[in-house]
């Protein structure tokens, strides 16, 4: 069921320069928006400001395609090009733009620094040092002197009330956690049994180890470095630490956050897996490849993923595929894939989160993205 209000609380987050929650909030709701341009517009502009181009690129033509006359749309479309050094392309958006808006700033930029390049590598300054933004409209929030002063000032005053509160909360609590959950890898009181001694295990621990690997689970965790807390985790459950260990670190499991591409961390590669699968069972993996035997279904999509041949160069291996959601694939198609592992003595499965197209007439910068359902 759509959610009621969805793009008007993109449209806040947007409007407030959140675009990393944006991006967060609107990409698994693909299917509840996909005829609608400002969707796709949200998203692409948010991708630019937050400096990734290649899921810009992707979001923005689709929203010229579903309306060919948005300003915001245009401009975003013109910094692209202008990035792959395609000024023509550039200048039909810039000159589009001014023939409705003679007076806008952004496409008048737009010509005048094409104008003054000798060369077209000049533009890439402006990709070094963020003045690209020049070129985007403008995110700035208009407000009345008085109204700023007292904003200021009101910001100055919480920001100390905050502070205070903040450091007697620590010095009352110092081990506070920071992330929901991370209370779980404190005893109360601490298990009597630490190890186990009789069974079969593919890692004999010591009392101190386990003690150390899971409160480095707790810190990985409180540091949102989920894979890295995951592998830990799965260290634990195939060693011969005790059932109560075990125990709290699967509770800990139902904590851990799906990654985007804008957040991804500690990617693990695919000879890695290869080697213990079993010990990046649940992680989260960003890899790059191409679709085969690919079956599009009503409720998912499934294909077998030619890990690292995106460029029919090297093959790392094959690994079967599921997408809980919509996405526009085709066969031999080169991607980007953030997944999550279903392994045990073998790497099993992938579950798709987000996949984006690899675009290889523009090298592997230019990607497009589609992305996520539940």
């Amino acid at each position: 069921m759509k959610k009621k209000g969805g793009l008007e609380r993109a449209r806040k987050l947007y409007n407030a320069r959140n675009y990393g929650e944006v991006i967060r909030f609107l990409e698994p709701q693909v299917f509840l928006y996909r005829e609608r341009p400002e969707f796709y517009r949200l998203l692409g502009m948010s991708c630019l400001y937050d400096g990734d181009f290649s899921g810009a690129s992707s979001y923005l033509q689709r929203s010229q395609q579903l309306d060919d006359d948005d300003t915001e749309t245009r401009l975003g479309l013109a910094l692209i090009h202008v990035r792959r050094r395609e000024t023509q392309k550039a200048l039909s958006h810039w000159l589009y733009v001014l023939e409705r808006e003679p007076a806008n700033r952004q496409a008048k930029r737009g010509l005048d620094l094409v104008r003054a390049a000798d060369d077209p590598s000049e533009f890439m300054e402006l990709f070094e040092d963020g003045s690209y933004l020049q070129l985007l409209p403008a995110r700035k929030l208009k407000l009345p002197k008085a109204a700023v002063r007292v904003s200021v000032a009101t910001v100055v005053v919480m920001l100390l009330i905050g502070l205070t509160l903040h450091i007697l909360q620590r010095l009352d609590s110092p081990d506070t956690p920071d992330r929901e959950g991370v209370e779980l890898v404190r005893f109360d009181t601490p298990p009597a049994q630490v190890v186990e001694y009789d069974g079969e295990y593919r890692y004999i621990l010591g009392t101190e180890e386990v003690r150390r690997s899971f409160s480095q689970v707790g810190e990985y965790f409180n540091e949102r470095r989920d894979n890295r807390a995951i592998i830990e985790i799965n260290r634990l459950l195939n060693s011969n630490a005790s059932q109560a260990y075990k125990e709290r670190a699967r509770m800990l499991m139902s904590y851990m956050s799906r990654p985007s591409f804008t957040d991804f961390r500690d990617n693990i590669e695919y000879r890695q897996v290869e080697r213990e699968p079993w010990l990046y069972n649940n992680t989260h993996v960003r890899w790059k490849g191409r679709v085969t035997n690919l079956n599009i279904g009503t409720d998912s999509i499934t294909f077998d993923f030619l890990v690292g041949y995106h460029d029919e160069r090297v093959l790392e291996g094959i690994v079967p595929v599921t997408l809980p959601f919509a996405a526009a694939l085709e066969g031999a198609m080169p991607i980007e894939l953030i997944a999550r592992l279903q392994t045990n003595d073998t790497i099993e499965r992938l579950v798709g989160v987000s996949v984006r197209r690899i675009a290889p007439e523009f090298g592997m910068d230019a990607t497009s993205r589609s992305n996520s359902g539940n």
